[in-house]
């Protein structure tokens, strides 16, 4: 894990303590948008990963149900390139898998690792081939 420090030597070092109380009462994240200027071949890609889409409205939106949120492709040009997906998946098995399918349907992998990321978690990253990072994650 990180440079062979312990989980609790981790938190001391970078966590706050206590922690700032949120201004505002999120429940969580809903979804995330993609803007794609290759739309026509994000899908099938995205499609060969996690399966049909469940929302699909005229020539340039597709959307899947993930757990309680969206990940929705939408066709746009001049798409950004920075983007970082984080998804938390309840078992290490789980986001292997998860992984793998997106290995399968052609991105690009690093092989899973243990890390420290405001908890002890299994990284598990892709960058699918249209320039957006997925990170699947699982607690340990």
């Amino acid at each position: 894990m990180a440079d062979g420090m312990s989980f609790e030597e981790y938190r001391a070092r970078f966590m706050v303590d206590p922690s700032p109380e949120p201004r505002f009462p999120v429940i969580g994240l809903r979804g995330a948008a993609v803007y794609t200027d290759r739309f026509d071949e994000a899908v099938p890609f995205y499609t060969a990963a996690l399966g049909p889409p469940g929302y699909v409205e005229g020539e340039g939106t597709r959307s899947w149900a993930l757990g309680d949120a969206w990940l929705t492709l939408l066709k746009w040009n001049g798409a950004p390139s920075n983007v970082e997906l984080i998804f938390e998946l309840p078992t290490v098995a789980d986001a292997e898998r998860i992984q793998k399918a997106f290995v399968d349907a052609g991105a690009e992998g690093e092989p899973p690792s243990d890390q420290f990321m405001i908890d002890r978690i299994r990284f598990c990253p892709v960058s699918d081939p249209f320039g957006v990072k997925l990170l699947f994650i699982a607690k340990l």
